[in-house]
């Protein structure tokens, strides 16, 4: 009977979890303070996805800026469209 190579079942990915941030100042905002929690538990998302506000939150997040910095950022980026 001939031999056939070992095979092996391809191992799933880690798992991981995405950050999934709506619209909205304030949601957005309280998405910040989340995340700042969030990190000091060492817990952070594999993925970040917003719309509108929560995506220019959501980029904050990605780069890890300091919470502070984080609302500063946005709060200029969402005041200059105006």
């Amino acid at each position: 009977m001939p031999t056939h190579p070992t095979r092996t079942r391809p191992q799933p990915a880690t798992a991981g979890w995405p950050s999934c941030l709506g619209s909205g100042g304030v949601r957005s905002a309280a998405a910040v303070g989340i995340a700042e929690v969030l990190a000091g538990a060492g817990v952070r998302p594999d993925l970040v996805v917003g719309c509108s506000s929560g995506a220019l939150v959501g980029a904050t997040i990605a780069v890890r800026m300091s919470p502070e910095h984080a609302l500063q950022t946005a709060s200029e980026l969402l005041s200059a469209r105006s």
